[in-house]
């Protein structure tokens, strides 16, 4: 399998790590949104929407990234817990996908992104925030002490939320702390050895972005100064 992705995209990320838990084999391209890599041909070949995560596997082509979950688990691990078979347990799990996709990720899109310097900061920031605060507040009061979001088993719906609840910890490392059982489940999400080491690896790569940008700040005011 292929996936083209970017370790800053938290979508990417959840597909690499549900790949090392269904045991897949893959191969990662990276695309770096940023410098526009997403819209180079040969990609636009692949998916003409441009959008990342992509996979392609053995000739299937296929973008979304909680349909890519899906697919990896029916795929290659069909009996694992991740996406479980059971009508009753996979309408949970599924559940908390569109609940991701529609509530959750969205809210963190409109309040988190424009801080990141993705987007013109909008007039409405406050709302935006509050909006995000009250999904936070519901998956808070939805979590079980202990356990993943639909149980005992971590599920793929577990990473995906997880993956994009690092984009306001980025901003705020602290975003968190008011939400007790939400700390304690991401906190126990994140300590899985392949969720670790993809997140090492976003770590890493906003390290070297932030100095980046800091040395080319440094370079702007040297160059106002020689004036």
């Amino acid at each position: 399998m292929k996936v083209y992705g970017f370790l800053f995209s938290p979508p990417s990320r959840a597909v690499e790590i549900t790949c090392k838990l269904a045991g897949v084999d893959y191969e990662f391209s990276s695309l770096n949104l940023m410098k526009g890599e997403h819209m180079n041909k040969d990609f636009l070949a692949i998916n003409p929407r441009h959008c990342i995560p992509t996979i392609v596997d053995n000739g299937f082509t296929l973008w979304e990234s909680r349909a890519i979950l899906q697919f990896i688990v029916n795929q290659y691990a069909p009996k694992s817990t991740l996406y479980p078979a059971e009508p009753k347990a996979r309408a949970k799990v599924d559940f908390w996908l569109n609940w991701d996709m529609g509530s959750m990720y969205s809210a963190i899109f409109a309040a988190v992104y424009p801080k990141l310097g993705f987007f013109p900061m909008p007039d409405d920031l406050p709302a935006k925030e509050a909006k995000l605060a009250e999904q936070i507040r519901f998956l808070d009061g939805s979590i079980q002490a202990g356990n993943f979001l639909t149980g005992k088993n971590i599920t793929i719906a577990d990473i995906s939320i997880a993956c994009g609840l690092t984009m306001p910890c980025l901003v705020n490392p602290k975003f968190l702390d008011d939400y007790e059982n939400v700390k304690a489940w991401f906190g126990k999400v994140a300590a899985l050895p392949e969720f670790a080491g993809i997140h090492g690896r976003f770590q890493e790569f906003v390290g070297q972005m932030m100095a980046a940008k800091a040395e080319e700040e440094n370079n702007k005011s040297k160059v106002k100064t020689s004036f």
